[in-house]
């Protein structure tokens, strides 16, 4: 229990360190097709004030959908399939284009305005799909199994 507690932990802050400098630089992106200059030095300090800026805001919303996504394909696919990377990539893929599409849906605008486009929206998905790999890891492998058998 305590590994798939480290384990999501871990694979939620690695989701959020990987998709919040995404999504900078989607933004950044927009600033530049405008004719602006960005400096590499203005894209690291604005993905690092991203980072801290957007904590109380996005981090929760990444940990309900992974919580969801992963609780989902835990309890419920992995009866019916052998456990693996993929399929946690899979869930931590889908469960972040799932948040983003249904806040979009309920509320009428994209609260990130990096998934106004489906590049930026894929992005955050990749996101997913990273954090999904470092959870299956901490939380399932043993030795470097890639299959375990559902508990």
């Amino acid at each position: 229990m305590v590994k798939k507690v480290v384990g999501f932990v871990v694979g939620v802050l690695v989701t959020y360190l990987v998709a919040v400098p995404l999504v900078s630089q989607f933004n950044i992106l927009s600033i530049t097709q405008l004719g602006y200059p960005v400096s590499i030095g203005d894209r690291v300090n604005t993905a690092l004030h991203d980072i801290v800026g957007m904590v109380q805001i996005y981090l929760p919303v990444i940990v309900i959908g992974l919580l969801i996504a992963w609780l989902f394909t835990g309890l419920l696919l992995t009866r019916l399939i052998p456990r693996s990377a993929f399929l946690y990539c899979l869930a931590g893929f889908t469960g972040l284009v799932a948040i983003h599409i249904i806040l979009y849906m309920v509320f009428g605008v994209n609260g990130v305005a990096a998934t106004r486009n489906v590049f930026g929206l894929l992005s955050q998905g990749l996101a997913g799909a990273v954090g999904g790999w470092v959870f299956y890891r901490l939380a399932f492998d043993a030795g470097g199994a890639d299959r375990v058998r559902p508990e």
